[in-house]
């Protein structure tokens, strides 16, 4: 919370003055009898510190605007910094309200001079049941705010928090807020310059000043380096940076940045090693998940303690004003599926013996996925819910071969506050920026990954290489032969061979499936345009089901899916070219121009 010294400031003459302004909110009276002791408090008094003493000191009860039928949360307010101090519903945060009463008792006991402090507290604590069980009940909303439209008419408006847009997006610092919009330069301007009802959640202000001659640098420094890494392959013998492989990278680090859910494009981002090893790790996800608390308000979630990630309660502890959610480390058993309604449609978080909190799609956190298993994308509805980030294996391959590992390449732990000084900091930042700034002007980028493709088929085979590689053969002689087979070929495929002889036991629906998902891995639709995916053919007057493979278009399939090494791409140019830019939209109702 934010304390009594720090509202108060340097203005102590609104404590001591009559008229001042939290010399009013006071809600205790002198004793008739002896002026220099308090009166008893009652439920008059109880009814001015929630409804003026409170306030006075920024503790509103808050809830968007156009969630009129939505839960309260209970926050404080400093100038435009907003903190979430839990739910209306939440009695924890009425105790922690009034044990910063009592300190803030004293503070202004201290200033006014004219207070018995002792007493006074002495008084509060002996009405603590009506000072903890009305704090909530009776605290007013976020007051209403005259702010003046395009057309120069002003109107008191709710008050509302700062929030990205389609193509503008914010950073911010102590010292302002950095906009990046998709067709003009980043720029940081002040928070007086925002519009009167626009606030900013405590958690997204980063704990430093930005200076706007970092624009111009574009993206440099230790956390450039360590990202340039990230995409490095090794070509003849060399590690390269894969330029695709970076541009990937840096457009999916910008979209987790960007707090915008595109309804057209919502997606969990997988950060993913690059290998074609069943379990790999130790190449930098965690370090890259774990940056987003440094730039944005995150919650994070452990999920080697979670089997499937069907635990209601997954989300426990998450608050409206975070803006990026981390799965980190999920385990080889995960299931993709329970999170469908999170990653495409509202926001849901169960808490035991709080009221569900749903919150709407268009308000929901980014979702990124660390794992050092594989994700199967088998199924349309995975593919279209995610959305994968390569992660070279050159920092795991360094530490293999000389024990070094990133800590020990860059100086320090990266994102230290330890090891990193204010330049580097700054650098970082710049870095984010320019992330942002490449996701809004050229949105998410794929990388076609060969290795990836044979992980997730190997994954469809369980993780046995003999099985992928004869079905494989065995898809590729079907496709030459006229692209079409039986079902009972299909069936007896999982007999040609005595390695084999484990899946004679396995049921027919479990090896047609399992042929399915290769086809579809390997770029082959089964069946298409076919009622309910099936053809009957009739074969010596006997109806029989069979397969048939079509290449889906636009999707390299076998070994035309290698990255071909390209030239590097050209140095970027300045995130700034020259100059500072005006027009923000801080409206979703304002049209780009």
């Amino acid at each position: 919370m934010f304390t009594a010294k720090e509202i108060i400031g340097s203005n102590t003459m609104s404590v001591i003055e009559p008229s001042g302004s939290i010399r009013k909110s006071f809600f205790w009276y002198p004793d008739k009898e002896n002026k220099k002791r308090i009166a008893k408090l009652s439920k008059h008094n109880a009814f001015r510190y929630v409804k003026e003493f409170l306030p006075a000191f920024g503790f509103y009860k808050f809830r968007e605007p156009d969630q009129e039928e939505g839960p309260y949360l209970i926050v404080q307010k400093l100038g435009r910094r907003v903190k979430v101090l839990g739910s209306v519903k939440d009695m924890e945060v009425s105790e922690k309200i009034f044990d910063w009463t009592l300190t803030t008792l004293e503070v202004i006991g201290g200033m006014a001079g004219d207070i018995n402090t002792e007493h006074l507290i002495e008084r509060v604590h002996d009405r603590s049941d009506l000072f903890t069980t009305w704090t909530l009940k009776f605290l007013p909303p976020l007051p209403l705010v005259e702010s003046e439209d395009d057309n120069g008419k002003v109107e008191a408006v709710p008050q509302r928090p700062l929030k990205d847009m389609d193509e503008q997006a914010h950073v911010c610092f102590q010292n302002g807020v950095v906009v990046v919009t998709k067709h003009r330069p980043p720029t940081l301007i002040p928070y007086v310059s925002l519009p009167p009802e626009i606030f900013v959640w405590e958690k997204q202000i980063r704990p430093a000043d930005f200076e706007e001659n970092n624009l111009e640098e574009g993206p440099h420094g230790i956390w450039w380096d360590f990202m340039q890494n990230l995409a490095q392959e090794k070509q003849s013998g060399r590690w390269v940076v894969n330029h695709g492989m970076l541009k990937t990278l840096v457009t999916s680090y910008g979209y987790l940045l960007h707090n915008f859910y595109p309804p057209e494009n919502r997606r969990a981002i997988v950060f993913y090693d690059r290998t074609t090893e069943w379990k790999a790790g130790g190449n930098g996800k965690s370090i890259v998940a774990k940056s987003f608390k440094h730039i944005k308000p995150w919650h994070f979630v452990d999920m080697k303690k979670e089997k499937s990630g069907d635990n209601r309660f997954l989300m426990s502890g998450f608050t409206p004003d975070k803006e990026i959610v981390v799965l980190s480390d999920t385990t080889k058993d995960f299931e993709l599926e329970t999170l469908y309604n999170q990653i495409t449609d509202g926001f849901t978080v169960e808490d035991k013996g709080v009221d569900k909190l749903v919150i709407d799609e268009d308000k929901a956190p980014k979702l990124v996925i660390t794992t050092n298993y594989t994700i199967s994308t088998t199924h349309r509805s995975d593919r279209r819910r995610i959305w994968f980030a390569p992660i070279s294996t050159y920092y795991g391959e360094q530490e293999d071969l000389t024990g070094k590992t990133p800590a020990d390449f860059h100086g320090g732990r990266l994102c230290d506050k330890k090891v990193w000084n204010t330049s580097e900091w700054s650098a970082f930042y710049s870095t984010c920026v320019y992330c942002l700034d490449q996701y809004l002007k050229n949105g998410l980028v794929k990388f076609e990954d060969n290795v990836m493709a044979e992980r997730q088929l190997l994954k469809v085979c369980y993780g046995d290489q003999m099985l992928l590689d004869e079905l494989t053969k065995f898809i590729q002689g079907v496709v030459t032969n006229g692209s079409e087979v039986s079902k009972d070929e299909v069936i007896a495929f999982f007999g040609y061979y005595p390695e084999f002889e484990r899946f004679s036991e396995y049921s027919s629906k479990w090896k047609t499936s399992t042929f399915k998902n290769v086809c579809t891995g390997l770029g082959y639709r089964v069946n298409p345009d076919r009622p309910n995916g099936r053809w009957l053919k009739t074969v010596n007057g006997e109806n029989k089901d069979w397969y048939l493979l079509d290449a889906q278009k636009g999707v390299m399939t076998g070994a035309e899916s290698g990255a071909t090494p390209k030239e590097p791409d050209p140095a970027p140019e300045p995130v700034v070219t020259g100059g500072r830019f005006t027009d923000f939209l801080f409206d979703p109702e304002e049209v780009t121009v």
